[in-house]
């Protein structure tokens, strides 16, 4: 069994723009109008929720601000009146209470190095994929922000602000009630810092054999 190191960040928002291959930059530069996440260092946790800081997007032409918490066993984020719920051991994602997806508990992984010798030579310097997730998603609430947040939790580390809130717009503009999410998450190999590089490739169907599209984005490019 291949087995790999945790390498998740304060949470899934971040400072970072949306590559060229999925939109223009610059374009969306703007969506992130304040931060402050600390790095979260996943040994230290406990069962006590620590605040870990919060994002200020620009949600509809409106300054909105997402706090973010977390302990050893859960994860929260609250915008406006809606909060976001991920249970780490049942991998259950809730919105205001009520159950919006389950999706897989989150995994702690070991040294990246321990992956098998065949594998590491097989990888060279590519893209290896360590990890595929996907599954259903309920949308409870046709608000921007309340999708944003439910995406940002099930679609989790390394999806960056712009494209959770471009899946948000697609998810009300085909007026979905529900919609099915892929995840794949790949290292680059060979390794040569103590945190090794990982990114997602996400995409969002509107129906339950993942045949019609809605968006995607590779964090790879």
């Amino acid at each position: 069994m291949k087995k790999f190191i945790s390498v998740f960040m304060a949470f899934c928002i971040m400072l970072t723009l949306v590559p060229a291959s999925f939109a223009n930059s610059d374009e969306y530069d703007y969506l992130t109008l304040d931060s402050n996440l600390s790095i979260v260092d996943k040994d230290k946790l406990t069962n006590k929720l620590e605040y870990i800081g919060y994002n200020v997007l620009l949600i509809d032409g409106e300054p909105t601000k997402f706090e973010y918490y977390e302990s050893s066993t859960l994860r929260r984020t609250i915008a406006k009146s809606y909060i976001t719920e991920y249970d780490k051991v049942s991998g259950i994602v809730t919105l205001n209470g009520d159950v919006v997806a389950k999706i897989s508990p989150e995994r702690t992984y070991e040294e990246l190095n321990n992956l098998e010798l065949s594998n590491r030579l097989a990888a060279g310097h590519k893209w290896v994929l360590f990890n595929t997730d996907q599954g259903r998603v309920a949308v409870e609430v046709r608000d921007l922000t309340a999708i944003v947040t439910v995406l940002g939790m099930v679609l989790g580390s390394g999806v960056v602000a712009p494209v959770l809130i471009i899946f948000a717009e697609r998810i009300l503009e085909n007026y979905l009630d529900e919609y099915w999410y892929v995840k794949r998450e790949y290292y680059k190999d060979p390794i040569t810092t103590s945190r090794p590089e990982v990114k997602p490739w996400v995409r969002i169907y509107e129906d339950s054999s993942y045949r019609k599209l809605v968006e995607e984005w590779d964090g790879r490019y």
